[in-house]
């Protein structure tokens, strides 16, 4: 950095610069001219009766002379004056400017005024400022010229002398430190928080980043990592669908429009895969940071990181994707809308719409990947050990429903065995826990091991309810594989409604088409779901369905009549939004793509209307005789000690009860036996039996219970004594 040594000549075709460490040189020798002559000036304002006498509190005379006489790698007395320094300046300057036309390399300095739209002096501060963070000397000189040894930051006043521009005052210095102007904006520098200073003499000092940057080094800011997504780094080659052509479409108008993106993730979309395409098409890096990570700081700091997330997406020509936006930090989202520039993209979570935006963003819905990319996601994603058929992936891809980078943090997990169908039977039953986690907030998960063999029914009814779990088995190559779904817009969920007294075994049913399929089973109780509050059902049923398309699980709505009953004669703003309500119901269910099961215990309230929505109806009734025989043979199975006296054949003949009342029987008597250390007797099934019809309302006559109906009343009666 010897001003002497460039010896530029009129003659002399200067070459571009070829490196950072070029340029940097020639503007840090350029800098210590105009330094040196401000010097000079500065002294001869300060005049030569200047008093010495607190010395440490400022830098001498003789002290700034030698470290010009460093910086210029001169020696001390030969340290040229006012006159030749100006001309030096003039004509290194003049240089410096041909050099830099002909340079074909993009210099930091360049490089930051085109991604935030700098002007000169704006540059120039930048610049002036990363001086003394090369080389301390060029912070002594600014001391002494500040006339505080302690003041070794640049400051506007004298950022002003030492401009290029002779035209900006200090005035137009101020402006480029407003709030709202790119080098406070964006972090670039940082202006000192000192009140008992004017803003012309505050320090001015560069972010470390910005250091960095400027001196060609990359490495991203430590700020960002507490809240960095870790990006999911796999691959997978894909076939041309919705999602591509919707990321391809974008990328071409969003270069053109210059608009931040707000994008909605619709369940079963992949945002992931889509971010990744879309960045693909449109040149840029990804940069991921989490919001609600964000909010987990200090209010101050949050709003820090988050200007130098938005300052690391242009550095490093990256989407800067902000996810799961919410609005449970006003003050954050407030900081967000100042900062929002075409490279931030931002998903979100309720309560947030595109009219809080202060820069209105482009808004996109993530389209879902085909059958066949979520197939291909499935194949690119697993371990080499773990091996899966065709049929298999297609199962996966069709029940799990799963972001692709949910499904790499699932195969990362599969503890591998010897057995490649336990390490498959492992990943299937985490993938379960994955899915249902959505559902559990909202819905009881039922946990029946229950199979076709523990079921008394008709044959009819069998055969409906194989049909059921046929038809839900082969949706995928039904609809997809031989194009029903296209030729006939046929939906891919199921809709089915149980109809039946209490206790038939609808809830029982249900759990045995889950378990036929694999799948979880979560109940609803719909009652529980309606709101006397207009519009809050609506919501319910929104969360409900809105969790239910995260995981293919079977859904069971019980307690339908709360919304499916006759539909009423609009007589006030009451009756219309129960209607409202219904169809809205009727609407989720037939978007849903996935098994949905109704139970309603009063067939004849339904109105007729409504039964053709659903693509089967299943009708369960009372147990025959038969039937009921092989209920009460149940308790066969026990390993409960049992007393000869028991008449199943009796019990079967005499009381048409429910499968559901002869099970609470059972258990009752079990516990009594229990409690007594007695095998469970005929008594304490009768017993058993008089209390189910006590809670349903039946009469305890001597025509049903024979020869126990004196023992009872006699019971009875003792009890009624006491």
């Amino acid at each position: 950095m010897n001003s002497a040594d460039m010896n530029f000549s009129d003659q002399q075709e200067l070459q571009g610069y070829a490196s950072v460490a070029d340029y940097l040189n020639d503007y840090l020798a350029l800098l210590t001219l105009k330094l040196h002559r401000e010097v000079i000036l500065v002294r001869a304002q300060r005049g030569e009766d200047r008093q010495e006498s607190f010395l440490g509190l400022f830098i001498s005379e003789s002290d700034v002379d030698a470290i010009l006489a460093e910086l210029h790698g001169q020696l001390l007395d030969a340290l040229p004056g006012e006159e030749l320094l100006l001309s030096r300046i003039e004509r290194i300057e003049a240089a410096i400017n041909l050099r830099l036309d002909a340079t074909s390399i993009v210099l930091p300095t360049m490089k930051l005024a085109r991604l935030f739209g700098l002007q000169t002096h704006e540059s120039e501060l930048l610049m002036l400022s990363l001086a003394p963070e090369i080389d301390e000397r060029f912070g002594r000189v600014f001391g002494f010229l500040h006339d505080d040894v302690g003041r070794k930051s640049l400051s506007l006043s004298l950022a002003a002398k030492l401009s290029t521009s002779a035209d900006k005052m200090i005035t137009e210095y101020r402006r480029v430190l407003n709030a709202d102007a790119p080098l406070l904006r964006f972090s670039l520098l940082k202006l000192k928080d000192d009140d008992s200073m004017p803003i012309s003499q505050r320090g001015i000092k560069l972010d470390n980043r910005i250091v960095n940057f400027l001196l060609g080094v990359w490495q991203m800011d430590e700020l960002l990592q507490p809240i960095l997504e870790k990006p999911w780094s796999g691959k997978v080659t894909l076939e041309a669908d919705a999602c591509i052509q919707s990321a391809n479409e974008l990328a071409a108008m969003w270069q053109q429009q210059d608009l931040p993106l707000l994008i909605h993730e619709p369940p079963q979309a992949d945002r992931d895969i889509w971010l990744m395409l879309f960045c693909a098409a449109a040149d840029l890096g990804l940069l991921t940071v989490s919001w609600q990570r964000l909010t987990l700081l200090e209010a101050g700091q949050a709003q820090r990181v988050l200007t130098s997330a938005v300052r690391e997406a242009h550095l490093g020509n990256s989407l800067l994707h902000v996810c799961g936006v919410d609005g449970q930090a006003p003050r954050l989202f407030a900081h967000l809308n100042t900062i929002m520039t075409s490279l931030v993209c931002v998903s979100i979570a309720d309560g947030i719409h595109r009219a809080q935006f202060t820069t209105q963003p482009y808004e996109v819905t993530v389209p879902e990947l085909s059958v066949t990319n979520r197939v291909a996601c499935w194949r690119g994603t697993l371990p080499e050990q773990v091996s899966l058929s065709a049929v298999q992936l297609s199962s996966f891809a069709d029940r799990y429903p799963l972001p692709v980078r949910e499904i790499d943090d699932l195969c990362r997990a599969v503890t591998l065995s010897a057995n490649n169908a336990s390490a498959v039977l492992t990943l299937e039953n985490l993938c379960r826990a994955r899915v249902g986690h959505h559902m559990c907030d909202i819905a009881q998960l039922v946990s029946a091991r229950f199979s076709f063999d523990d079921l008394v029914l008709p044959a009819s009814t069998r055969q409906s309810l194989r049909e059921i779990i046929a038809r839900r088995a082969n949706a995928q190559q039904v609809l997809h594989q031989w194009g029903v779904a296209d030729l006939f817009n046929q939906a891919e969920g199921s809709s089915v409604l149980f109809i039946g007294p209490s206790g038939t075994g609808k809830t029982m049913t249900a759990s045995v088409i889950a378990n036929s399929l694999g799948l979880d089973m979560f109940r609803v109780d719909l009652s529980g779901v309606v709101s006397k509050y207009i519009g809050e059902t609506e919501k319910n049923l929104e969360k409900i369905f809105a969790a239910a398309a995260l995981s293919e699980v079977v859904l069971f709505i019980d307690e339908a009549d709360a919304l499916f009953g006759k539909r009423s004669e609009v007589k006030d703003a009451h009756d219309r939004y129960a209607n409202i309500e219904t169809s809205y119901l009727l609407q989720k269910m037939e978007d849903h793509r996935g098994l949905v099961i109704l139970a309603s215990n009063f067939a004849q309230n339904i109105d007729d209307a409504f039964f053709r929505r659903f693509s089967s109806v299943v009708e369960f009734s009372l147990p025959s005789q038969q039937d009921r025989l092989c209920l009460w043979e149940k308790l066969q199975q026990l390993q409960a000690p049992l007393d000869d006296n028991i008449d199943l054949a009796f019990l079967a003949e005499r009381f048409d009860i429910s499968g559901g009342h002869i099970k609470n029987c059972i258990v009752a008597a079990a516990f009594q036996a229990a409690e007594q250390q007695q095998p469970v007797s005929m008594q304490m099934l009768i017993r058993a039996v008089s209390r189910e019809y006590v809670k349903i309302g039946k009469p305890i006559s001597r025509n049903h219970f024979g020869d126990y109906y004196t023992a009872l009343r006699r019971e009875a009666a003792g009890v009624r004594r006491e």
